[in-house]
C-alpha cells in the first residue's frame, strides 16, 4: 500500500436516486422499485434527485441471515413486551411495512510506521501471613494477593491492520452498535444482481471524515498486540508518534430490516432489525394516556367498591382493595416508556 486510496466510484446508470427531505438519507434503487418512505426516520417525504452524485461502487456485503419469517416473529416478541401499546404497534402493521434495506459502512485497511511509549502492568503475586486468635490459641494464615507493577516501555512499530469498520452514515447514532463484533471476514464480494431486492442507503461521510474513528479502533487493536508481544496483562496508557497512514478503503453493506409505526401522540417511530443476528434496534413505546384512562377506571371502580362495602356488604371492601392495586399497577406501568 502506498498513500490513501478509496474505494472506486461509479456514477449509477440503471439506478434512480431518492432523498428523504427530512434527514437528507439518499437511497439508491433499482429502476422500477417502488419505495413510500425514508427506511431511516421513516418519512414519506422523498423525492427524486435529478442529478445523482458519484457515488463509491459497494465491494463486499454482510448476507442476510434473518428471513422475512423470522423478523415477523422477533416483532411479534417486541409487540409483546408492552401490554398498555399504541394502537398502531402491532405485529400485522409492522409486517406489512417490513422491508430490506443495505447499510453502508467503510472498512479501512492501513500500515502504521513509528514509535509508541506506553506504560504496561505485569501481575506478581504476594505471600504474606496474618495471624488470628483463635480457640485460645494463634494461628497464622496465608494469604496470596496479586499486584501490578507498572514498567515504562517504548519502541518502534511497522504493523498492518486490516478490516476495520466505521458507519459510511451520519446518523449512525440511531442504529447504536449494528457494527459490534463485525469484521472484514463476514463480507463476501457484491454481485449486483444480489442488491436489487432492497434499496440502498448511499453513503455520507468521506473516508477522510470517518478516519479519526477508523484510528481509535485501530489503536484499541494496536494495544493488544503490544500486550502480547511484551508479555503484560495491562497497558495504563499508549502515545503513538506514527507518520501518515497508508490507507486503503472499502466500502461494505450491511443487511437490516426496517419498519415503523406511530406513536400514542402521531411521531413516527423507526424499528430496525439487524439482518445478520435479528437483534432489535429502537424504541417499543408503551401508550401512557390510553394505561392512565384505565388506571382512572379502577381507582374509580375501588372507590365505588368502598362506599357499597360500607353500606351494603363487607366483602366489597376487599374487591376495592383489589382494584386500587390494579389502579396503581397500571399507573406505574404509564410511566416506563423509554425516551
Amino acid at each position: 500500500m502506498s498513500g490513501e486510496t478509496e474505494a472506486p466510484r461509479e456514477r449509477a446508470r440503471d439506478v434512480v436516486t431518492v432523498e428523504c427531505t427530512s434527514c437528507q438519507t439518499a437511497h439508491h434503487l433499482l429502476v422500477g422499485m417502488r419505495l413510500s418512505w425514508c427506511c431511516w426516520c421513516s418519512s414519506m417525504s422523498l423525492a427524486p434527485v435529478d442529478e445523482p452524485r458519484e457515488v463509491a461502487a459497494p465491494e463486499r456485503k454482510v448476507a442476510f441471515e434473518i428471513d422475512h419469517e423470522q423478523a415477523v416473529k422477533r416483532l411479534r416478541a417486541a409487540c409483546r413486551r408492552r401490554f398498555f401499546k399504541p394502537r398502531d404497534l402491532r405485529p400485522a402493521r409492522l409486517a406489512e411495512r417490513l422491508r430490506k434495506a443495505w447499510v453502508p459502512s467503510w472498512l479501512v485497511d492501513c500500515r502504521l510506521r513509528g514509535s509508541w511509549r506506553a506504560e504496561l502492568g505485569y501481575d506478581y503475586e504476594v505471600v504474606s501471613h496474618v495471624e488470628h486468635y483463635k480457640s485460645g490459641r494463634w494461628r497464622s494464615e496465608e494469604v496470596r494477593e496479586t499486584r501490578v507493577d507498572w514498567e515504562p516501555r517504548l519502541g518502534t512499530m511497522d504493523q498492518c491492520f486490516e478490516n476495520e469498520a466505521v458507519p459510511a452514515w451520519r446518523l449512525r447514532h440511531r442504529l447504536g452498535d449494528l457494527l459490534q463484533g463485525l469484521t472484514g471476514e463476514e463480507g463476501v464480494p457484491v454481485d449486483g444482481s444480489e442488491l436489487d431486492e432492497a434499496p440502498v442507503l448511499l453513503p455520507d461521510l468521506t473516508p477522510s471524515e470517518v478516519w479519526q474513528d477508523a484510528r481509535q479502533g485501530v489503536l484499541a487493536r494496536l494495544r493488544e498486540r503490544l500486550i502480547e508481544a511484551c508479555g503484560a496483562q495491562h497497558l495504563q496508557w499508549l502515545a503513538v508518534d506514527d507518520s501518515p497512514a497508508e490507507r486503503n478503503w472499502t466500502l461494505q453493506l450491511h443487511p437490516l430490516w426496517t419498519t415503523w409505526y406511530l406513536a400514542e401522540d402521531g411521531r413516527v417511530v423507526g424499528l430496525f432489525l439487524d439482518g445478520r443476528s435479528g437483534r432489535l434496534i429502537g424504541d417499543v413505546l408503551s401508550a401512557p394516556r390510553r394505561a392512565r384512562r384505565w388506571a382512572l377506571g379502577f381507582a374509580l371502580a375501588a372507590a365505588g367498591c368502598f362506599g357499597l362495602g360500607a353500606t351494603v356488604d363487607e366483602m366489597f371492601i376487599a374487591l376495592g382493595f383489589v382494584l386500587a392495586g390494579l389502579a396503581g399497577a397500571v399507573a406505574i406501568a404509564s410511566l416506563d416508556e423509554p425516551e
